[in-house]
């Protein structure tokens, strides 16, 4: 009676390996086979009941066969044993090559992909055309080898090994394993020629995988729902070419611009600007599309994606109560609907940071700014916001203003003709050029959204941004009153400081928000919107100044310059 079984065997190699490394691998070869064949006669003598003769290491590392030739006897032991298995696979592939009746082919497995292996069989002289057993078909044992399976038949009791072999010496032991080896590789006579039509198929399915069937809708799932409104990495949308590009080429012009300017930073070449703006790009959307709280859902501030996240998961309940019959087909348009939204805000914030990068190179220039310093907060005092509602912003947390802030909106509203309101929050003129002691600084910093519809730049209307600069630059000469502004559209800074003769407009660079964590330092959120579009003003006023100068000397204003000053 006659048994085969298939016993798995891979063999990959990477590479061009040693031979003390090819030695190493028989070895591991030969151990796996033989632990292989163990468990193969185990299962046969249980399946089947038979009475399989078991040999003992001693025994078997003496007699056996292995791809049709005898393996070697040695002495006891289970290294011995091991090195017998490994010489008789290098004999199996010496045999292989040498006879015409090899036969090479592709193996596949389970959904006909190809294996990364090459099989062959040794067909043994005098077998059948389709009895590759490697010996010839006598009762009791038959054994064959290929580089994926190894096929075994039970020893049944009274049945000797029908081959047996000398010892050869260890040189020539390790030389045929190690031959084996070298067989399996991409450039070895047993390795298959595959076709090449088959190769490239194989190649982009691997590249371009079957899509994964659709997940089931589940209606209300958190896991779903956060898939919906995914977190963003914003290097990956730098990566994207209009991002990289774009910028590539503004820091090429900033580098050009530097190298001839008078007051141009030599250091600052290309590399350095590519760098700065990339830091900038990824700390400015992060911050506001995942950090910034910038939108209002039911009275409630969130973060732009965490507005879409608190939609989708309100819509979605109101489905659930309804409980409509195609619940789950409404249930999908609904987060493919809120998805793109989000999609739009992404793309928005990473289009509109350009905007931002084109405008700071716009500000590049050698004029001397104009200097503006926060006076202490005792030489006039400070405001509470309630005191004037119509030109103050009413928010409870506002830290209030000083006096001449509000003489200031007052003369704006008037030679502008439009409501305008300042705001202002804690610690906002520590961010500021100042006299004194920091932590007595006067009012004298803020804020103003300008009531003004917004180009498809992300910035207020030209035309109407340049007369409202103008109204304040009136308001500020019948207030007496210096003053400056932050706004990041040079087409408008250029224009107002070209007509009131000072340059009164400046860019806000990569700052950061108060108490900044790593992630949003650097970032921008001076305009273009959705990056806090709005006017920060810094105003001194000069009668106060004045009077405040005819009490106090110079040198205990260490932060005082009036250089330049009208």
């Amino acid at each position: 009676m006659r048994i085969d079984c298939g016993v798995p065997l891979t063999v990959r190699i990477t590479g061009t390996l040693t031979d003390d490394q090819l030695a190493a691998l028989g070895g591991t070869l030969a151990r796996a086979v033989r632990a292989r064949l163990h468990q193969a006669e185990r299962l046969l003598a249980e399946r089947y009941r038979l009475n399989v003769a078991e040999l003992p290491d001693d025994e078997l590392a003496g007699t056996g066969v292995m791809g049709g030739l005898p393996v070697p006897a040695f002495p006891s032991g289970t290294e011995r044993a091991e090195a017998a298995v490994a010489a008789a696979l290098g004999d199996a592939f010496a045999a292989a090559v040498e006879r015409p009746e090899v036969r090479p082919h592709v193996a596949v497995g389970p959904g006909g992909a190809a294996q990364d292996e090459a099989v062959f069989e040794a067909a043994a002289p005098g077998a059948q055309p389709d009895d590759a057993v490697g010996m010839p078909p006598t009762p009791g044992r038959g054994l064959r080898v290929t580089a994926a399976k190894v096929f075994s038949d039970a020893t049944f009791a009274g049945q000797d090994a029908a081959f047996a072999e000398p010892r050869v010496d260890a040189p020539e032991r390790d030389s045929r394993g190690v031959a084996f080896i070298k067989a399996l590789g991409p450039s070895g006579p047993l390795t298959p020629q595959r076709d090449p039509v088959i190769e490239e198929a194989l190649r982009e399915a691997r590249r371009n995988p079957p899509p994964k069937p659709p997940t089931p809708i589940v209606p209300g799932d958190r896991r779903q729902q956060r898939d919906t409104v995914p977190e963003i990495d914003p290097i990956d949308l730098w990566r994207q070419p209009r991002i990289r590009d774009a910028l590539q080429r503004l820091a090429e012009q900033a580098e050009e611009w530097h190298r001839t300017h008078r007051r141009g930073r030599r250091d600052a070449d290309a590399q350095y600007w590519a760098d700065y703006w990339r830091k900038r790009f990824a700390n400015s959307v992060n911050y506001i599309l995942q950090v910034r709280k910038t939108r209002s859902y039911r009275r409630q501030a969130y973060t732009v994606r965490d507005f879409h996240l608190a939609k989708l998961r309100d819509a979605e309940k109101d489905l659930i109560k309804a409980a409509p019959a195609d619940i789950d087909a409404r249930v999908e348009e609904l987060r493919r609907t809120i998805q793109q939204e989000w999609m739009r805000d992404v793309d928005q914030a990473a289009d509109r940071y350009l905007v931002l990068a084109e405008n700071e190179l716009a500000f590049f220039t050698e004029e001397r700014p104009i200097r503006i310093f926060g006076l202490p907060e005792w030489v006039e005092g400070t405001l509470p916001a309630t005191a004037f509602p119509a030109l103050f912003q009413q928010d409870p947390n506002s830290p209030g203003f000083s006096p001449s802030v509000a003489r200031l909106m007052a003369a704006v509203q008037r030679e502008w003709g439009r409501p305008v309101v300042a705001q202002n929050y804690r610690g906002h003129e520590r961010a500021n050029p100042f006299v004194g002691n920091v932590d007595h600084i006067g009012k004298y910093s803020f804020d103003a959204s300008l009531p003004i519809a917004i180009q498809n730049d992300g910035f207020y209307g030209r035309d109407e941004t340049v007369g409202f600069f103008q109204a304040v630059e009136r308001a500020a000469q019948a207030t007496d009153i210096e003053w400056m502004a932050f706004y990041n559209d040079a087409s408008v800074a250029n224009e107002v400081n070209r007509r009131v003769g000072v340059r009164r407009i400046y860019f806000s660079g990569g700052g950061q928000p108060r108490n900044a964590t790593p992630e949003q330092e650097g970032s921008f959120h001076h305009g273009p919107a959705p990056y806090i579009l709005h006017v920060h003003f810094n105003i001194m006023p000069k009668s106060v100044l004045r009077a405040f100068l005819r009490t106090h000397a110079v040198a205990i204003l260490p932060f005082l310059d009036l250089g330049d000053s009208p």
